[in-house]
């Protein structure tokens, strides 16, 4: 409250000193789960397409944000990527929203329906402020807006703004338009992404089958987890997600893949004592990867170098050399894993670290696999 509530009267303040909040009576079809309006054009067989139930029909006095006088505007902002929307689908549905032709929204509801839960609307106490105006402000309330300018300065306008694929709208067009109303910073960009499913469906517990992310990390670790998700999942579409696939790509992946190219290589250089790796190539190969958020892509093209080095192995057996044979081909293989672990760190942090020690120390040595087989 003493944080919160002054950045957003504040906001609440600027849009309408620009003329863009006004109070009328509405009626329309309301779905709690969402807290939004929908036309029945919007519904699927009658119901909300989130929540599979029907909206409530409501009928009171609110006070609207005028969003329609900002319709050329935004079309303008999202189809140049002046205001980035990733992926293009959702781009493409967001500017085919907007050229239907945007209608004002309700931005307050009345105090008494709701209990007097809510920050009130500036001098007119008998409204509270509706979920755009307090829950989306709390983007810059939380780095200083309202209370320490220098602050919200030093991190607005967001790099980014990481959103799920049932509420973007109200984040590409709703929050931006009442950006521009306040003639605020819009954010940089805006990625969407999809919907973890398991086995083929929507989690509910209905259906039995919601997976508790905290059994899982207790169970397997992080990174392993982060490693599935991040690339079975592609970022910016739905994914599915079973304990029995996990397994799969855990042992096929990270078991059989990083974990055994990993142990070939150590195990070898600490019989023959070679010394820790001083110098490695730190190039990116997987930037335009990042840049455009397809953290699937980049783990896949990483993992193209884990069977490449293990394919350059296998051909060279250095199991069946010298120790002074094969010396070199051992130095050139840790430095390459090495490159590896430089990549993986913003996927992998705890497995980068065990690998970068591994290789780095006075002596090249593993006390543990990485990855053991499930």
């Amino acid at each position: 409250k003493k944080l919160h509530w002054p950045g957003v009267n504040k906001l609440w303040q600027l849009c309408s000193k620009n003329g863009d909040i006004y109070k009328k009576t509405y009626q329309g079809l309301y779905c709690v789960g969402c807290e939004q309006f929908y036309t029945k054009n919007e519904l699927v067989d009658g119901k909300c397409p989130e929540h599979d139930r029907k909206p409530e029909t409501v009928s009171e006095e609110n006070y609207f944000f005028k969003l329609s006088k900002y319709q050329k505007q935004l079309e303008e902002l999202i189809s140049s990527d002046k205001l980035q929307v990733l992926p293009q689908v959702r781009k493409n549905e967001t500017l085919g929203f907007i050229r239907q032709g945007l209608q004002d929204f309700s931005v307050s509801r009345p105090a008494e329906r709701l209990g007097n839960w809510g920050i009130p609307v500036p001098d007119d106490p008998s409204q509270v402020m509706y979920v755009w105006f307090d829950a989306l402000t709390i983007y810059m309330t939380a780095i200083g807006w309202g209370y320490d300018d220098k602050l919200w300065q030093k991190w607005w306008p967001a790099d980014i703004h990481v959103i799920g694929k049932g509420i973007y709208r109200f984040h590409t067009v709703y929050w931006p338009a009442m950006l521009l109303s306040a003639g605020l910073p819009l954010p940089k960009n805006i990625l969407v992404h999809g919907y973890v499913n398991s086995g083929g469906q929507k989690m509910a517990k209905s259906l039995g089958n919601v997976v508790d992310p905290k059994t899982l990390l207790k169970k397997y670790g992080t990174d392993p987890i982060r490693y599935y998700l991040l690339k079975e999942v592609p970022t910016q579409a739905d994914g599915d997600f079973t304990e029995t696939r996990f397994k799969e790509i855990f042992n096929a992946d990270l078991a059989n893949g990083l974990g055994n190219l990993v142990s070939r290589v150590a195990k070898l250089a600490e019989t023959d004592g070679l010394s820790g790796i001083k110098e490695y190539s730190k190039k990116i190969t997987i930037a335009d990867y990042i840049d455009r958020y397809e953290f699937n892509l980049a783990l896949t093209k990483l993992w193209e170098e884990v069977r490449n080095l293990d394919l350059e192995i296998s051909r060279f057996a250095p199991w069946e050399k010298s120790a002074a044979d094969r010396k070199g081909r051992l130095v050139e293989y840790a430095k390459k894993i090495l490159a590896l672990a430089w990549q993986l760190q913003i996927f992998l942090p705890e497995t980068a670290e065990k690998i970068a020690k591994v290789f780095t120390g006075n002596k090249i040595k593993l006390d543990n696999p990485l990855f053991p087989r499930l």
